[in-house]
């Protein structure tokens, strides 16, 4: 280097960070999905302390704090049941800062405002969404790039899952006509 100094190479067991994702050899998915629920759970709560009014704190949660996650959607792998426990650390701070009431209908969250419920953004239909959105784009650019092309015959160790052609990854479904809201 110019100062004399000499960049050591990197052991087995060193990490670094490269646009905001902690890496090694391999993606440590479980340390990510704790610093990314970390995060996230730190802006709802910034969100919550900030005393806005309920139709512009559902707009922040939707742009701020879902941020943080989808993000890294279609690098680290989630499974349902962590949505599930993020959507639900959701509705308990929500409760607990007294925003949405105890006995209210767990749907009415997620339902959008016109139909009567929050507005607040489904985290496993965004999750879906973002995985979509890069599979398309990756078998649009293989068409013309070699290295897409390259990507996408080697691809099966990340949530995209690009090697399998057919995927269907619409798990996450809502069904807003026939949602009943209790209160």
């Amino acid at each position: 280097m110019q100062n004399g100094k000499n960049i050591e190479a990197m052991g087995e067991n060193d990490m670094y960070k490269y646009l905001g994702v902690k890496q090694a050899q391999k993606i440590d998915h479980k340390q990510m999905k704790i610093e990314i629920t970390t995060e996230f759970i730190r802006r709802v709560k910034q969100l919550l302390r900030s005393h806005i009014n309920s139709r512009n704190l559902f707009k922040a949660l939707n742009t701020y704090a879902c941020s943080a996650l989808s993000y890294l959607f279609g690098i680290v792998k989630w499974t349902k049941v962590d949505i599930e426990n993020l959507q639900r650390k959701v509705r308990t701070h929500l409760t607990n800062a007294q925003k949405c009431h105890p006995r209210s209908a767990v749907g009415r969250t997620t339902l959008s405002r016109n139909l009567g419920g929050r507005g607040l953004m489904e985290i496993g239909e965004q999750l879906d969404k973002q995985i979509a959105n890069l599979r398309t784009y990756f078998e649009m650019q293989a068409e013309t790039s070699t290295l897409h092309r390259a990507i996408c015959a080697v691809d099966d160790t990340t949530p995209i899952k690009l090697r399998e052609p057919d995927l269907r990854i619409n798990h996450f479904t809502k069904d807003e006509k026939n949602a009943q809201l209790d209160g």
